[in-house]
């Protein structure tokens, strides 16, 4: 299997693509305890319901009003994700939780920005 380096990632919303310093997804499960007297002293589980969590990072610049106004809390936006330069994507639809503005005045002004999932989030096959 080839290895992928995550140059050439970037965050899609409709037609704009919007260059990133690093995006990532933290997919999970709330996985349920059904421990009881017929599981023989083991714990037993069942799948719960899954969620997703999209965080990134991008320099304030050309794009600055449309990272502000496309990313504003509380808007929900559909989002296709770039795996480095291989067409690969993972997509899905999130409610923008929150975003932080850095402004250091030793470093490039940066955009952090997190949202929730609402609904099914797929994978490359």
């Amino acid at each position: 299997m080839a290895k992928l380096i995550g140059m050439g990632g970037s965050i899609t919303v409709g037609a704009a693509a919007y260059p990133v310093s690093e995006w990532s997804i933290n997919v999970s499960d709330d996985v349920q305890d059904v421990t009881d007297t017929g599981s023989a002293g083991w714990t037993s589980r069942i799948a719960g319901v899954k969620s997703a969590e999209l965080s990134f990072r991008a320099f304030w610049g050309s794009a600055a009003a449309t990272l502000s106004t496309t990313f504003a809390i509380g808007t929900s936006v559909s989002v296709s994700l770039a795996l480095g330069s291989g067409g690969d994507v993972v997509e899905g639809d999130f409610y923008i939780s929150g975003f932080t503005i850095t402004n250091n005045c030793k470093t490039p002004i940066e955009f952090q920005c997190t949202g929730q999932s609402d609904g099914e989030v797929t994978m490359p096959s």
